[in-house]
């Protein structure tokens, strides 16, 4: 299997929103919103959406998903 090599500025941002899925970099338990970034396909732009799921008070798991937009001027 081939694995994707990441980018500097790609491994610092996948660190950044999987710290914040987690209690420790996000006590408070809100929801956090990427900023916008090109997917590697170049189907368009995206933004992650992560947050931390609690069961009955704990913290049991992560929730993440992309949304994609269309190409703007972002290039």
């Amino acid at each position: 299997m081939a694995f994707l090599k990441l980018t500097e500025q790609e491994a610092a941002w996948e660190k950044q929103m999987g710290y914040q899925a987690f209690p420790p970099g996000n006590p408070r338990r809100l929801p956090a919103w990427s900023s916008p970034y090109h997917d590697h396909d170049q189907n368009g732009i995206l933004v992650t959406l992560t947050m931390p799921l609690d069961f009955a008070g704990y913290f049991f798991s992560a929730f993440a998903i992309d949304v994609i937009g269309e190409h703007s001027q972002l290039d």
